[in-house]
């Protein structure tokens, strides 16, 4: 949750950096310290946490037992936000010489700071499966309305001089023209009544003779050339999880509502059910196939087709991704940040090293927070959405993956 603006930023306490990073507990310590003497004892404390650094998930759930343990033993109790006396924000950045943790404590009209310094030890540069990877953006398209999906077209022998992109109303094939976009066709998409408020959609295109669109209670199909021309069907079908067409695995979307509901078809379904979940992403585990579902409760599960596992990882948010490279593993996912409607998101790419999620890449900062993570077709980028906060447009970018740095 983002705070209020304030009058006036205070930083209290001036910390001294620790001589080893491998113990979080002396590093956490200090930093409850801090909130607890800016917050003053006996508190009804809400804590988020914002990682925008490279420390792992399971660094990341050590150092937040470390600090709530320490704030309890203060008289401190920890509540969510709705019953919070103060509500506080830690970021986890990092420059050169390491980490630099940030408590940020409402304090009247002002706010204060505490901040702690902690030198990076080896291990905790992550390399993940090998060298350290690159994740870049590469701007799409943006337009002042929402929309919920786009595909970059080759067409006339020239990649990139068409695009598709889906709004909760049409479908609209776009060409380029010299620095700017043409509409070569816009057609409505029947049917599509009494979408959610925060509606999804999704594309999946094998030719450009089959194009199938996903809106909640609605499939699209059809042609996008020689003439865009897609017939509506009113139905709960489930939705393709993977960008590739000949997977069969498929998730039940809410009609009502924003999520899948957790219905399962497919060869990995088969009658399953997986609790409620945003998105899923598909990795590769020792030549297995396996699934991550991100929860609506804010919990990841791994699902193998069998079992479904809960998995020890925070700090994402709801928006997951997998994708398929040339690059360690082969195969990582994709991942946005925690946060809210009113604070720039980012996405980091993670491999998952027996059932740990490890940073591979450094996180790709946006606008705003993030409305849409699709794995593109052909499995190896992927396509995000986000609603700037700044100009208020709405950008798409598409995903990829370099080897090395």
């Amino acid at each position: 949750m983002k705070f209020r603006a304030i009058a006036l930023l205070f930083c209290f306490g001036v910390c001294v950096p620790l001589a080893a990073a491998e113990d979080w507990s002396t590093p956490a310590r200090q930093l409850a310290d801090k909130i607890n003497g800016a917050a003053g004892p006996g508190s009804a404390m809400a804590l988020t946490f914002n990682n925008a650094s490279s420390l792992t998930p399971s660094d990341l759930a050590d150092i937040r037992l470390a600090m709530e343990s320490q704030l309890r033993t203060q008289g401190t109790r920890i509540v969510e936000p709705a019953q919070a006396d103060v509500e506080v924000r830690v970021t986890f950045a990092q420059n050169v010489r390491g980490y630099l943790w940030v408590a940020e404590v409402p304090h009247g009209h002002t706010q204060e700071v505490g901040m702690v310094e902690v030198p990076r030890a080896q291990r905790a540069t992550v390399a993940g499966s090998g060298n350290a990877m690159v994740l870049r953006k590469t701007a799409l398209w943006s337009q002042e309305g929402p929309f919920l999906d786009v595909i970059p077209l080759e067409m006339n022998g020239a990649s990139g001089n068409a695009l598709l992109v889906l709004e909760s109303q049409y479908v609209t094939l776009y060409t380029k023209q010299g620095s700017g976009w043409d509409v070569l066709r816009r057609f409505p998409l029947d049917r599509v009544t009494n979408q959610p408020r925060d509606g999804r959609g999704r594309m999946i295109l094998t030719s450009l003779t089959d194009l199938s669109v996903y809106l909640p209670g609605v499939v699209c199909s059809g042609p996008v050339l020689p003439l865009l021309n897609l017939g509506c069907e009113a139905t709960d079908d489930p939705w393709p999880l993977a960008s590739d067409p000949q997977s069969s695995v498929k998730g039940f979307f809410s009609r009502s509502r924003n999520f899948f509901n957790g219905v399962l078809s497919g060869s990995l379904g088969q009658g399953r059910t997986a609790p409620p979940f945003f998105s899923a992403a598909q990795v590769d585990e020792k030549s297995s196939e396996l699934w991550l579902f991100d929860g609506t409760d804010g919990q990841i599960q791994f699902f193998n087709g069998s079992n479904l596992t809960p998995a020890e990882i925070s700090g994402w948010g709801s928006d997951i991704a997998g994708v398929k490279t040339e690059c360690g593993l082969n195969s990582q996912v994709l991942a946005s940040r925690t946060g809210d409607w009113n604070t720039p998101d980012a996405v980091q790419a993670f491999e998952i090293v027996n059932r740990q999620a490890v940073p591979v890449s450094g996180a790709v900062e946006f606008g705003g927070p993030v409305t849409v993570l699709w794995t593109a077709p052909g499995g190896t980028t992927a396509v995000a959405i986000d609603h700037n906060l700044t100009s208020g447009k709405y950008e798409a970018f598409s995903l990829t993956i370099s080897c090395g740095r």
